[in-house]
């Protein structure tokens, strides 16, 4: 992060999310051996790592609309990144990965603990059982998180509903991007859908959250959100681009698993459409192929190039930055200019990471 406006704004509330999460955990935590220690292990997973932008995200979005400061802001913040830490924990079940933030993925830590503590011969489906279980403990603590809260009944009402759609957005669109590489024709507005699902609705909600506590109009909702959904399309077309084109060191995972997976992305979608008949049998027959090799995927990656796949992907990624950055002056009464600012060089942030 280089912008002085966003590394400034995550530095001062980064320390309270933190320290509200620990809290959070800790309150209700069921000191009773083997209960115990899945607190233990869902912390640990927890804080190994994660810049922690949607809970901070919706602290701004309080702070724009007007909201004073009140130091259950922070633990009600906590509800979305319990909620997104669940998402990552069931995903990589879903998706069969065994490495996340440096370590071991839940399911496997557990896996490894009845392999190895209590010598089980099902420890991998042991190992399963405790990952459904370590997520669904955090989605109830999401919401233990806002009700708990010493905010307005009516306000928490509201925020519990934002939150509950954000987990079923997710739920949907988890559904979309496990089916879609089994679905021939995928196309970009059905991309978009699943984004706004699995990506942009948490980021939203977030922001709708923050809001609803701030006691904002509808019309400073209506551009929040509308911001949300177009800057969550900037980072997931990023990503995108991250997971072909970027290098293997900073983005932390083989270049081209995409292609590996077969998964339906813009870059995918787009090459499809844009190659010529030879070079669309080859991609065809690259995607889900979990044995290509690196030349084949920078073969590949090449052809994106020389197409235009790779610049039309950029440029839809840019496009959406200076959406989400407009729609941020639909807001009435005007959002708070700090926090504006903080938007901006959050949304340009996504599109320029490295990772």
């Amino acid at each position: 992060m280089s912008s002085v406006a966003l590394k400034g704004y995550v530095n001062e509330y980064l320390p309270k999310i933190q320290e509200a999460l620990k809290k959070v955990l800790n309150e209700v935590k069921l000191r009773y051996r083997i209960v115990e220690e899945l607190y233990n292990h869902v912390e640990e997973f927890i804080f190994r790592g994660g810049k922690r932008l949607r809970p901070i995200s919706l602290v701004a979005a309080y702070y724009s609309v007007g909201g004073s400061e009140v130091d259950d802001l922070y633990r009600v913040a906590t509800c979305v990144e319990l909620l997104h830490n669940a998402s990552l924990i069931h995903d990589d079940i879903i998706d069969r990965d065994t490495i996340r933030r440096g370590g071991p993925t839940f399911h496997v830590k557990y896996a490894m603990i009845f392999r190895d503590r209590y010598g089980a011969r099902d420890y991998n489906h042991m190992g399963l059982s405790f990952g459904i279980i370590g997520g669904d403990l955090l989605i109830a603590l999401g919401m233990y998180a806002i009700t708990s809260s010493k905010f307005r009944d009516d306000q928490k009402a509201r925020a519990l509903e934002s939150y509950m759609r954000a987990f079923k957005c997710i739920v949907e669109g988890e559904c979309l991007d496990i089916t879609y590489p089994y679905v021939h024709d995928v196309s970009e507005e059905d991309y978009y859908r699943m984004v706004d699902l699995k990506t942009g609705a948490l980021f939203v909600e977030s922001l709708t959250i923050g809001a609803i506590l701030g006691d904002a109009t509808e019309r400073q909702i209506t551009a929040l959100r509308r911001y949300g959904t177009y800057a969550a399309r900037a980072f997931q077309i990023h990503d995108d681009v991250l997971g072909i084109f970027g290098e293997e060191e900073e983005v932390g995972k083989p270049i081209g698993s995409d292609i590996r997976e077969g998964r339906k992305n813009l870059l995918i979608i787009k090459a499809l459409e844009l190659f010529d008949e030879r070079e669309r049998a080859k991609l065809l027959k690259a995607l889900g192929n979990p044995q290509l090799t690196k030349e084949d995927v920078l073969e590949i990656r090449d052809l994106m190039k020389e197409r235009g796949v790779l610049d039309y992907a950029l440029g839809k990624e840019r496009e959406y930055v200076g959406k989400a950055i407009e729609s941020l002056t639909l807001a009435d009464p005007p959002l708070r200019s700090r926090e504006v600012e903080f938007f901006k060089e959050l949304a340009r942030y996504f599109i320029e990471r490295r990772k």
